[in-house]
């Protein structure tokens, strides 16, 4: 009898053995094979994102700026957004149900975003971002060369992820028109081609400002004024028009022209363009063939770098939008 309970327990422990070590080695794989989340954020220096379209995005981090294609500067509160709150903290609730899995896949082939994140120059994380599950509480992900597709989902985020990883460059691109600080300008020249009376330059020397053409000016506002040009950003990029009617656009005169020249002398130009029908008689349609009716709340624009025509807002550019006369003591 006790020879019986000691072989008993020996093929217990034995068994307890192999569970051990299996579930161990299968919790390590699974752990391998589910690290999506990146450590570190602030040492991603590249990020590639492409899909089946021939889309890309190549973000890249040059000293301290990040560049979107390697032509224009990136909108540092999206990178931001994606690296702190996207890419740092993709969870994964679990691999997807066995029997959809072969479909997951095939959907991915056609619809998927790869994404690439490199670190101090070292590709680092290799996946692809699909589409939602069935209930939208989660996205289809998997790590590029891997067999198993999983649910991947952010902490306190609602929905899918897949539009984080945007492979259109439009979202990634800085909406910064201006960005001075007081101190940063030299000159701010104003062509009112509306009304070119009220045309003028200000020019600032060491804090005292004067205006041309000469005339009386209150130097509190002429002071004022300097210090509106801080962030300065456009809404969006009109994707309501077609590219003929943008091109039409920024072929009329604007209402106005407003050129900043900064202390190195580099100057960035913006036209403001009103929003609606130009000349009174030329009707603008947008892509449902509906007029484009006068919106006092927002104009077209168009600015140094920049070759698409964007939206501002009055609420944002309103102030700057200004004449002469305003200045006068």
């Amino acid at each position: 009898m006790k020879r019986i309970g000691l072989v008993l327990l020996i093929l217990t422990l034995a068994v307890g053995a192999i569970w051990f070590f299996t579930q161990t080695d299968q919790q390590t794989i699974l752990t391998i094979d589910t690290d999506f989340a990146v450590d570190k954020p602030e040492t991603v220096d590249k990020i590639i994102l492409s899909d089946r379209e021939d889309h890309k995005v190549i973000l890249t981090k040059e000293s301290d700026i990040w560049m979107v294609n390697g032509t224009y500067p990136a909108f540092k509160p999206v990178v931001d957004l994606f690296l702190n709150e996207t890419i740092n903290k993709v969870k994964i609730k679990g691999p997807v149900a066995k029997a959809a899995q072969d479909n997951v896949i095939r959907y991915m082939i056609v619809k998927a975003i790869h994404t690439e994140i490199y670190q101090n120059g070292k590709l680092t994380k290799n996946y692809y971002v699909g589409g939602s599950n069935t209930d939208e509480t989660g996205t289809y992900v998997h790590l590029d060369g891997g067999t198993t597709p999983y649910v991947a989902y952010i902490p306190g985020f609602k929905g899918i992820i897949t539009p984080k990883y945007s492979t259109d460059v439009r979202d990634w691109y800085s909406k910064t028109i201006f960005d001075y600080e007081p101190e940063e300008i030299k000159s701010i020249s104003v062509t009112n081609f509306e009304q070119p009376s009220e045309s003028f330059s200000l020019i600032n020397s060491d804090g005292s400002y004067s205006i041309k053409p000469a005339g009386p000016l209150s130097q509190q506002a002429a002071k004022s004024y300097f210090a509106l040009f801080k962030f300065k950003n456009f809404e969006g990029f009109a994707p309501y028009l077609e590219q003929t009617t943008k091109d039409s656009i920024k072929k009329q005169q604007p209402l106005m022209e407003i050129a900043v020249t900064d202390l190195k002398n580099e100057v960035k130009k913006l036209q403001i363009y009103r929003k609606g029908n130009f000349d009174g008689n030329q009707t603008l349609h947008d892509k449902n063939g509906d007029v484009i009716v006068a919106d006092v709340e927002r104009y077209f624009a168009t600015y140094s770098g920049m070759d698409s025509l964007v939206t501002i807002q009055d609420y944002v550019f309103g102030k700057i939008i200004t004449s002469r006369s305003l200045f006068i003591p």
